[in-house]
């Protein structure tokens, strides 16, 4: 399983660095780096639970490690499809739901091997994105009509948020990994 998964781990971070086009802004480039080691981190933990374990969860109120990564390849997935792209579905909640699914569809019910991959895909379109992002583009504002004080950030702002997130929830199947028994591989800083 080790070769299998270095195989993996190795096919993903090949592909994406050779992937990688020339950034317009220094944020840029330091964010897709950033995206491409969150990657290659979060990747490394999620194949070491074993996929018969993937439904585990601590208590009844709490998400199962699958639905944990479901959750953030969904986040990730809409924040770069439409929000870090200026979408705000016209102000539309209906319109914004209707698009909500059809991601949510995309990023959910899938095995081990997939959810891998998803996750992967949609973590080289960050990236990516990041690249093509200019100053102007980072400083438009994104207006988040669909939360109750409706917050008004930057798009530098919600990029960063990506990273809080994936952190999050990483942090929350190393400790899955931990209630199980499983030693997490080391943190990668860099």
């Amino acid at each position: 399983m080790k070769t299998s998964s270095a195989i993996f781990f190795l096919f993903f971070l090949t592909v994406n660095i050779a992937a990688q086009p020339t950034a317009k802004t220094e944020f840029g480039a330091e964010m897709a780096s950033i995206l491409d080691n969150m990657k290659a981190y979060t990747l490394e933990i999620i194949q070491q639970m074993p996929e018969d374990q993937f439904d585990y969860k601590p208590t009844e109120e709490v998400r199962t490690f699958r639905e944990q990564i479901e959750h953030m390849a969904l986040v990730l997935d809409f924040q770069t499809q439409y929000v870090l792209q200026g979408n705000n579905f016209g102000g539309d909640e209906k319109v914004l739901r209707e698009a909500f699914g059809k991601i949510k569809e995309r990023n959910s019910g899938k095995s081990r091997e997939d959810l891998l991959k998803q996750l992967a895909t949609n973590f080289d379109a960050a990236a990516t994105l990041m690249t093509t992002m200019t100053k102007k583009d980072l400083k438009q504002t994104y207006s988040f009509f669909f939360f109750p004080d409706q917050p008004v950030k930057t798009l530098q702002t919600v990029a960063m948020t990506l990273r809080d997130h994936i952190t999050h929830h990483r942090g929350q199947l190393i400790v899955y990994l931990r209630m199980n028994g499983i030693e997490p591989v080391r943190y990668q800083l860099f």
